[in-house]
């Protein structure tokens, strides 16, 4: 690192005194600065809270000066970015450069490019930094434009817009802020208003309304029963041979005689 030394005759009171004057670079006492690549982070140039082509993402290295004893003015590069540091950096104290672009892969960083601060330590300038995974930001809602003759707003300009003007024709006002219908703010709702209204008419997006149904009644749930124990049905036994018996006819005598009668007789009985 570079080091200026001047000698200086200062006289007081007759007494020459020697002093030696170092380079502003230079700490006072016998502690030296320490300047270290301290991390890297993805993030816009200033803080926001979406994404717009006015807010871009960047990396931002930090710098710290790893010592008790400030840095005078030094450069660094990032990524072949170098960011000049003027103030140089207060001992134990960490500073931040932004540059467009972010890599995911390590990203290189080496501090006093230049050799202008002696430091303690001259082997820890240069590190490969990992940057972290950040939490993606929303993109920016685009800022509505606003529409000259739309007095009521709604972003449309319609009856509405001109019945809020006829309310207001030909009157004045003397006060700072003009009347609803004094669109060109010169204090009178007047024919020149009336032009802006005629020139706008119909200009804008008319909003969409939203319906939503609310129920009027919530259905009861219906209940299912499940039985716990389900009954073992009864097996009948089919008979796979059923006997059915033969009839066999009695036989029948055939007398070789012809019967014309029969008499009994019974004795006792008349």
């Amino acid at each position: 690192m570079a080091r200026n030394v001047a000698l200086c005759i200062i006289f007081s009171i007759g007494i020459a005194n020697l002093c030696q004057a170092g380079s502003p670079n230079e700490p006072k006492g016998f502690e030296l600065p320490d300047l270290v690549p301290f991390g890297v982070t993805i993030e816009t140039e200033t803080p926001a809270g979406c994404l717009s082509e006015l807010t871009p993402l960047g990396s931002r290295i930090y710098i710290l000066n790893d010592s008790p004893a400030p840095a005078g003015p030094f450069s660094v590069d990032a990524n072949g970015s170098v960011v000049r540091f003027d103030e140089g950096l207060p001992g134990n104290q960490i500073a931040s450069m932004w540059t467009p672009g972010y890599s995911f892969s390590p990203n290189k960083v080496t501090v006093d490019i230049l050799n202008e601060v002696e430091e303690s330590n001259e082997e820890n300038n240069s590190a490969e930094l990992i940057v972290p995974i950040p939490t993606p930001l929303p993109t920016c809602s685009p800022t509505p434009t606003r529409i000259e003759a739309d007095i009521k707003p709604d972003g449309f300009v319609d009856d509405l817009d001109l019945f809020l003007f006829s309310v207001d024709w030909q009157l004045t006002t003397g006060a700072s802020k003009g009347l609803d219908g004094d669109i060109n703010g010169d204090r009178g709702a007047d024919a020149h208003d009336l032009l802006v209204i005629l020139a706008e008419w119909k200009v804008g997006v008319r909003p969409t309304p939203t319906f939503t149904f609310s129920p009027t009644s919530t259905p009861s749930p219906t209940h299912t029963f499940t039985p716990t124990d389900s009954p073992t049905p009864t097996v009948t036994d089919t008979p796979t041979n059923t006997f059915t018996p033969t009839r066999t006819p009695f036989p029948t005598s055939t007398l070789p005689f012809e019967i014309e009668q029969i008499t009994i007789d019974i004795p006792g009985l008349e």
